[in-house]
């Protein structure tokens, strides 16, 4: 095996030649600060490798996060007591040292688990334990206790049409202050159109509260950046991405909403502030994807002047294709099955930030 021709990147991202003639390329070796592939084509130019088809988000002038209607509540300090009563909409729920009935919620020793009780009464969780047996889901409304902050709660619609604007909130507790803009009642809420967009089968919804509805990405920018920092730590570029790859559950809930799976047809990728979305497989089929913004203030495509509908760019694999072969970040050893034959010469396309070394005799 001839190593000595072999090609090697200086810290960056480079698609090169690295022989001219024909020979057998049996694996490289990477060091890479990024996941990323090499694809290999029998070529001695890279014209006509296949690629994968994509498009890029732009949050535009006027972006704002789509919000359903809420209600902010103050917790005072202390607990509750038996029989405080917490009403949404048409539907009262009363606090209880002993539960005997239809929404009675538990009160526990803590002020913090006696709200997560009535945050489960809501909607419908852990029902004979959170709350007493036979008490069913508002319908309307939600409500969700934040254990991370310990003075504050919010109630929110299952909606964003400014229908739930109006929907009473009342509380007769000491403890508990509906603080809402509209005291009582609940604050403004931005249709869900404003600020969207769908790839694939799926639609994701900016918002300012995630609640149980899936796809939801949390987020409040100052137009149009994607960089600012939010209140969980996070950013909203990290968000968009573990809401359309999945990050294992670290920002399920807090980043995006619960229960929203990996996208089927398209990955995320981010490059500092900038979001793109690519197809999951190269080749010209990715064209086809659904791709765009659904909205004045939320765009996909190639810049800011020519957003589209679908993913663009994706190409299929000449017949000098021979592979392409994904990395992860750090330091590897990627070993082919069996030697790949090439005749005219080995070119290698590079997608990552890498120093690599392809072997070959």
């Amino acid at each position: 095996m001839n190593t000595n021709e072999s090609s090697k990147s200086n810290n960056g991202s480079i698609s090169r030649l690295i022989k001219t003639g024909s020979g057998k390329a049996f694996g490289f070796t990477v060091n890479s600060s990024t996941d990323g592939e090499i694809a290999l084509i029998d070529s001695t130019t890279n014209d006509g490798v296949a690629s994968k088809a994509q498009t890029q988000l732009f949050l535009l002038d006027g972006f704002t996060p789509s919000c359903f209607a809420l209600n902010a509540i103050e917790v005072l300090g202390g607990n509750v007591s038996d029989g405080d009563t917490f009403q949404l909409g048409n539907v009262v729920y009363t606090f209880r040292d002993t539960m005997t009935q239809p929404f009675d919620v538990q009160i526990e020793a803590t002020i913090e688990n006696s709200l997560a009780n009535m945050s489960d009464a809501t909607r419908g969780v852990n029902i004979g334990t959170s709350c007493y047996e036979g008490t069913t889901p508002q319908g309307q409304l939600c409500y969700f206790y934040d254990p991370l902050d310990s003075e504050s709660s919010t109630t929110v619609s299952l909606g964003r049409e400014t229908f739930y604007n109006n929907i009473p909130v009342i509380i007769t507790s000491s403890v508990l202050n509906p603080s809402g803009d509209k005291a009582g009642s609940f604050a403004q809420a931005i249709p869900k159109e404003e600020a969207s967009f769908t790839l694939g089968s799926k639609t994701y919804s900016f918002t300012a509260v995630l609640t149980d509805d899936v796809c939801g990405i949390f987020g409040i920018p100052t137009p149009p950046n994607t960089e600012n920092e939010i209140t969980d730590g996070g950013s909203l570029v990290d968000n968009i991405q573990g809401a359309i790859n999945g990050d294992g559950g670290a920002l399920e809930g807090t980043g995006y909403s619960f229960g929203t799976t990996p996208n089927a047809e398209v990955d995320c990728e981010i490059d500092g502030t900038n979001v793109y979305f690519k197809a999951k497989e190269v080749g010209s089929y990715g064209n086809s994807i659904v791709a765009k913004g659904n909205s004045a203030t939320v765009g996909l495509g190639q810049d800011q002047q020519n957003l589209y509908e679908t993913l663009y760019g994706g190409q299929d694999a000449p017949n000098s294709f021979m592979g392409s072969f994904p990395f992860t970040s750090g330091s590897s050893i990627v070993k082919f099955p069996a030697p790949i034959e090439f005749y005219q010469g080995l070119y290698a396309v590079v997608d990552g930030d890498i120093d690599y070394t392809i072997l070959y005799e």
